[in-house]
């Protein structure tokens, strides 16, 4: 803007789009080879994929596998998870929906919930979430058993792959 704009050119911009600034940022990361993440197993058959971690905010995304039958502990998020179903049958034990492929859920910080895949479910439910906060695990008595964040969960990730002499290529763990 120069000292000579009018008031209408301030408040008004070009009414053609492609005249408007251009913005230079770039995707803050891309990852074109996602499935040469291996899927490690955490235990119960429960299997994960690593995607990406915002090491400044804690923001991190994970593929997650869970055979038909699974229930994993009550927890809670302290902060905002988004959740995409890609396969599977699957709910919380506290909730009605039901979630199947193409399901999205919003989950809001500071829930309780207890994921329970059906049992009948056609085969094993995949999720893709991206989480923000810690993850607090808790017992049958209510008691706090694990505090887990976006650097924990990599950690776990690096862990089991080592112990299930799994390569991973860390290159492919998008680092923003």
């Amino acid at each position: 803007m120069t000292d000579e704009a009018t008031e209408e050119e301030v408040l008004l911009p070009s009414a053609n789009p492609l005249e408007l600034p251009q913005s230079k940022l770039q995707p803050a990361f891309v990852n074109p080879n996602a499935d040469g993440l291996p899927w490690v197993e955490i235990g119960l058959d429960i299997m994960f994929k690593y995607l990406s971690v915002n090491e400044s905010t804690g923001a991190y995304t994970l593929l997650t596998k869970y055979p038909p039958g699974t229930q994993i502990p009550t927890h809670r998020h302290s902060g905002t998870v988004f959740a995409y179903t890609v396969q599977g049958k699957w709910t919380y034990l506290e909730d009605d929906f039901v979630a199947t492929a193409g399901c999205v859920i919003c989950e809001m910080p500071n829930s309780n919930h207890t994921l329970k895949v059906f049992d009948d479910s056609p085969e094993e439910m995949i999720l893709l979430t991206h989480q923000t906060g810690d993850l607090i695990s808790f017992d049958e008595d209510g008691e706090i058993m694990a505090i887990d964040d976006a650097q924990t969960h990599l950690a776990q990730y690096l862990m089991f792959a080592k112990y299930q002499d799994l390569e991973v290529d860390e290159s492919l763990i998008a680092r923003y």
